[in-house]
Formats: C-alpha cells, sequence, structure tokens
C-alpha cells in the first residue's frame, strides 16, 4: 500500500522520490500517532537517526515545501458528486 500511495503522490505532486517517502511517512503517522504535535510524530518514524534529528527533519519539511495549489484544489469535496442536484452526504454532517 505504500509504494502505490508513494507513486501516486510522485505523479500527482511530481516531487523526487525521498520527498514524497518523507509526506507517506508523515501521513501514516499522523493517522498512527492521532495527533499533529511534531514531536511525537517523530517518534513515529524509524530509523537510526536520533528523536531530535527526526523531529528538526519534520520541521524543515513544513518549512520548506511547499504544496501545489492545484493539489489542494484536488484535496476538498468531489465537485461531481453533487450533478444531480444534491449534496453529497459528507456535507449532511457538518451542517
Amino acid at each position: 500500500m505504500t509504494n502505490e500511495l508513494e507513486d501516486n503522490l510522485k505523479q500527482v505532486l511530481g516531487w523526487h522520490k525521498l520527498r514524497v517517502q518523507c509526506l507517506v511517512q508523515i501521513v501514516l503517522g499522523l493517522i498512527a500517532v492521532r495527533t499533529v504535535n511534531l514531536k511525537e510524530l517523530a517518534c513515529f518514524f524509524s530509523g537510526a537517526a536520533e528523536l531530535d534529528s527526526t523531529y528538526r527533519r519534520l520541521q524543515r519539511f513544513f518549512a520548506e515545501v511547499k504544496f501545489p495549489r492545484h493539489v489542494i484544489a484536488q484535496l476538498g469535496p468531489d465537485h461531481n458528486a453533487g450533478r444531480f442536484g444534491r449534496k453529497p452526504d459528507y456535507f449532511n454532517r457538518w451542517s
């Protein structure tokens, strides 16, 4: 699953492999630790690096990486889902 996610993100974002791998680890880590605290997220990353090094790596990632606007727009609701004149069900949960 991870390789498929990496391949899809690499194609959509046009980033190099290591940056995409970092993003995939961040996404999986966010799901696993259920927090956006970078110190706690750093604990999720596997590897030989020390916790502080991983924490700084995460800080650098968010400081340096710019997400293309067209990608952010694709993360929103599917605009075709309501083509029959009614809103998709997920809109009802938030109203």
